[in-house]
């Protein structure tokens, strides 16, 4: 048995032995929630009218590092009847928080089980808002990023998008509106995939290497390099018993995809634009790992292109550089050698750097 070997036979004893109870939970046992319990927010596809009130610019203003709790009232119409749902919000978040970055911070929702009985946000507990941080055109292009990753794998997290009017108390007569998504709690989403979240922080080497490398794909894909595994920059681990772990991403407002105006590639990375595609998965020097996700992902093409093509919230030139932007990755993975100029040769020269403290 070779030293590397060995180091890898001891790191998944120390795993295992470190989570074998999660073989004796389920998630309704860890969580509280059931199938009876799943949340019906992310069941629909359509557009969510809603209307927020309370000291808007209070909890806006608030980007502490210890952000205070602000009441609100959250209602919609349904049939003919108005609902309110009292709750609480807070801004959260870390880049898009700083008001040098985003004019408005995204926020974190808390409800109140009792308030939101037969309502759309029924058994929602915590659940973050994506707020539009420099408009809505990249709130909706962040969220389509999002539907793109639900038709890879299940194990990615939901969204929903939600127009929202928000009417601050302390002036009534202004009101804003704005589009906004919310994303499904990670708890839930480790409910919903039989599973539960761990925060042991691994190499990537150490996570599914099918799943991995389907996930980096992605993240070539819509150009996104701000994502690491063992940093757990953007990225959730979850553990299905007794499959290895997988990384499931998150925030991709960085992408070339999105094109946000604030997204730059760390200068590390030798590369100028975030439109400018570098894989950072691992030396994985295998063959057909690459060659199974490269088919993978082409049976998908129509699929993926349908999100552009079939949204009638994106103008047409947008609409025009996303499907350019896909048929690019195509173009490109499909080339002979495409395997190890893009994959292999990158990685060997070391262009592959840990955004989170910037480490190689």
């Amino acid at each position: 048995m070779t030293r590397h070997s060995l180091h890898i036979l001891l790191f998944l004893l120390l795993f295992f032995s470190r989570y074998r109870a999660f073989a004796q939970l389920t998630p309704a046992a860890d969580t509280g929630l059931t199938d009876s319990t799943v949340s019906i927010l992310f069941d629909g596809d359509e557009v969510l009218q809603l209307t927020v009130t309370g000291r808007l610019n209070e909890l806006f203003s608030d980007r502490t590092e210890q952000p205070a709790w602000h009441p609100m009232m959250l209602s919609y119409k349904s049939g003919d009847s108005i609902v309110n749902i009292a709750l609480k919000a807070k801004t959260r978040g870390h880049f898009r928080k700083l008001k040098e970055n985003c004019k408005i911070p995204p926020i974190l929702l808390n409800f109140s089980p009792k308030n939101t009985s037969r309502t759309v946000f029924q058994h929602q507990d915590k659940l973050k808002l994506v707020m539009p941080c420099r408009g809505d055109d990249y709130i909706i292009r962040e969220f389509l990023v999002y539907k793109m990753y639900n038709i890879i794998t299940p194990k990615s997290f939901r969204v929903r998008l939600a127009e929202i009017t928000f009417r601050d108390s302390a002036k009534m007569e202004k009101a804003d509106r704005m589009f906004c998504f919310f994303i499904e709690d990670e708890d839930q989403m480790a409910t919903r995939n039989s599973g539960k979240l761990i925060e042991e922080k691994l190499a990537m080497e150490n996570t599914s290497r099918l799943e991995f490398t389907r996930m980096a794909f992605f993240q070539y894909l819509i150009g996104n390099t701000d994502w690491s595994v063992p940093f757990l920059q953007n990225i959730k681990l979850l553990f299905v018993h007794p499959n290895p772990v997988y990384p499931v991403p998150y925030d991709f407002d960085h992408s070339g995809m999105v094109g946000a105006p604030y997204a730059l590639p760390a200068a590390e990375l030798g590369i100028e634009s975030t439109r400018q595609r570098l894989y950072r998965g691992y030396c994985n020097n295998i063959t057909d790992d690459f060659t199974q996700a490269i088919g993978f992902y082409n049976g998908l093409r129509k699929q993926l292109e349908d999100v552009y093509r079939a949204s009638d919230l994106i103008d047409k030139g947008y609409k025009k550089f996303a499907l350019k932007f896909l048929d690019e990755f195509y173009s490109d993975v499909n080339k002979p050698n495409a395997i190890e100029l893009i994959f292999n040769k990158p990685c060997r020269s070391k262009q592959r750097v840990e955004i989170k403290g910037l480490k190689k």
